[in-house]
C-alpha cells in the first residue's frame, strides 16, 4: 500500500476538486444498488471524507466506518464531516481490527494501489468483515488508463498506481470466496 506520508500531502488535490462528478456518480450507483438506511457500512480509503459525506445523507440510522492510512486526511474528515454515527480511523485495512461485520463494504478507487501481491490477502480479510448479506463495492479505474499514464504521464499517477484487470480480479476474489454479482 503507499505511504501514509504519500496520502498526507494529497490532501491539497482532494480538497480541490471535493465531491467531484466521479465521486456523485459512485454515490448514485450505490444508491441504485441498494443502500438502506439503516447500513453497516465500511468505507476503506476514504481520503477526506468526501464520499463519507454523501454516505451520511442516506445512512442515518446505521453506522459508517470509514478508514485511511493518512492520518491528516483523518484529521479532516473528523474536522469537516463529523457525525454521531460516523466513525473515522487512521488504518490499514489489513491491520484494522474490530468485532464488528458489515452490510456494505466500499472500495472505491483503492486496490490499484495496493500491490497486486497482496490482493488474496486483502480479499480474504474483507471477506471476514462482511455479515451474510452483505455486498462489496469497488471501483476501479480503467486498466488501459492507468497503462497509457506510467507510459506518457507518469507524474499523474500516484505513489502505487497499477492497472487492475478484471480476469486477475475474479481470480483473487475466488481464492476469498466472493464473487461478482454485477460488473
Amino acid at each position: 500500500m503507499g505511504s501514509s506520508e504519500f496520502y498526507d500531502h494529497f490532501i491539497s488535490y482532494q480538497i480541490k476538486t471535493g465531491i467531484n462528478d466521479r465521486i456523485y456518480g459512485l454515490y448514485k450507483r450505490l444508491l441504485k444498488a441498494g443502500l438502506p438506511s439503516d447500513s453497516k457500512v465500511l468505507e476503506i480509503g476514504c481520503g477526506i471524507g468526501s464520499l463519507t459525506s454523501l454516505l451520511a445523507r442516506k445512512i442515518k440510522r446505521g453506522t459508517i466506518t470509514s478508514l485511511d492510512i493518512s492520518e491528516k486526511s483523518i484529521q479532516y474528515a473528523r474536522t469537516h464531516v463529523a457525525r454521531t454515527n460516523i466513525a473515522f480511523h487512521i488504518a490499514d485495512i489489513m491491520e484494522f481490527q474490530t468485532d464488528s461485520t458489515f452490510s456494505r463494504i466500499l472500495l472505491f478507487d483503492v486496490i490499484e494501489h495496493i500491490p497486486e501481491e497482496q490482493h488474496v490477502d486483502l480479499f480474504s480479510k474483507i471477506s471476514g468483515l462482511m455479515n451474510e448479506d452483505a455486498l462489496l463495492f469497488i471501483n476501479i479505474p480503467n486498466p488501459y488508463h492507468i497503462l497509457f499514464d506510467q507510459k506518457h504521464k507518469p507524474q499523474a499517477l500516484q505513489e502505487i498506481d497499477q492497472p487492475i484487470f478484471i480476469h486477475n480480479l475474479l481470480n483473487v476474489l475466488a481464492k476469498a470466496s466472493l464473487d461478482i454479482d454485477l460488473f
